[in-house]
């Protein structure tokens, strides 16, 4: 089989700041109407009809009649009378931020592989995590036993290899089974962090700085 990928020349450097926290929210809950298999619930001022087994706003109606509700919150359940109100908190899951620095137009940072810490460069049109020969041998990937191929380069036509990385991390963001491409040679000369990454995170921008975000 053949395969061809391009990836772009790359450049240099910078910074990285990584923020791990949950997010939380608060919800008043007033029972206010009470029906058999259902439940007329006010959440934050606003009206719901939640029926048995369904979930709305994070509130799941376990069973209702015409005297109680059970209702679970995250999950914990309390069972409630008609005008009977609780205030909650919700927590949402903890997302793991990545903030990157530009410079000179570039997105450069640090990714642990097979545990090792190499430079990456933040590469949207790399189809997968590109890395030379040299690098690969450091990080002690068998790309040897992977999927050969060619890749159309600025160098021209090159040969690959086509492996799955157990695991990526940067910073608290940590993938597992990422696919990467090995280029025989010493090009790319900086490891090029591809789609094959960065389509299973968050990307966003804040003036020049480049956010990844993932849920933990």
């Amino acid at each position: 089989m053949l395969v061809l990928w391009r990836y772009t020349r790359p450049m240099r450097l910078l910074f990285i700041l990584f923020i791990c926290f949950p997010l939380s929210t608060f919800a008043d809950i007033a029972i206010k109407g009470l029906f058999s298999g259902a439940a007329l619930v006010e959440i934050d001022g606003q009206s719901h009809v939640i029926k048995k087994g369904q979930t709305i706003e994070g509130i799941k109606l376990i069973d209702a009649n015409s005297s109680r509700a059970v209702i679970e919150v995250n999950g914990q359940r309390q069972t409630l009378g008609i005008s009977d109100a609780i205030s909650t908190q919700f927590t949402s899951p903890a997302v793991a931020t990545v903030r990157i620095v530009e410079k000179d137009g570039h997105h450069v940072t640090y990714a642990v592989i097979n545990g090792q810490r190499i430079p990456v460069l933040v590469d949207t049109g790399a189809t997968h995590i590109s890395l030379n020969e040299p690098t690969a041998r450091k990080l002690n990937i068998k790309y040897h036993s992977g999927t050969r191929g060619v890749a159309d380069t600025a160098n021209g036509r090159v040969p690959i290899y086509m492996v799955m990385l157990k695991e990526v991390a940067i910073g608290e963001i940590v993938l597992k089974n990422v696919s990467a491409v090995v280029h025989v040679g010493r090009s790319p000369p900086i490891t090029l962090l591809g789609n094959s990454f960065l389509s299973r995170v968050k990307m966003s921008t804040e003036g020049r700085i480049m956010v990844l975000q993932t849920i933990l």
